[in-house]
């Protein structure tokens, strides 16, 4: 199973996220896909292609783009996948 999938499917219920940011540098997150908060529906600018992938930060309150090529491991509803 892919990251994005595991993504995809979780329905908007929170899920932690391990990763590498484009720095090189390790990061956790909590975040949520499907978020409605704070969209104008000006758009990002231009579309998102894969393996990039927009989620919530529900600790930065604020969107961020993920690398689905980078993610280490998702947890969700008691379940941890790794990639």
């Amino acid at each position: 199973m892919k990251a994005l999938d595991v993504l995809v499917k979780s329905n908007g219920k929170i899920v932690s996220l391990g990763f590498t940011k484009k720095d090189g540098s390790f990061r956790r997150m909590l975040c949520r896909v499907g978020v409605h908060k704070d969209v104008k529906g000006t758009g990002h600018g231009k579309p998102l292609e894969l393996p990039l992938y927009r989620v919530f930060d529900m600790e930065k309150n604020g969107w961020r783009i993920v690398n689905e090529n980078t993610i280490e491991y998702i947890k969700t509803e008691g379940v941890s996948y790794t990639f």
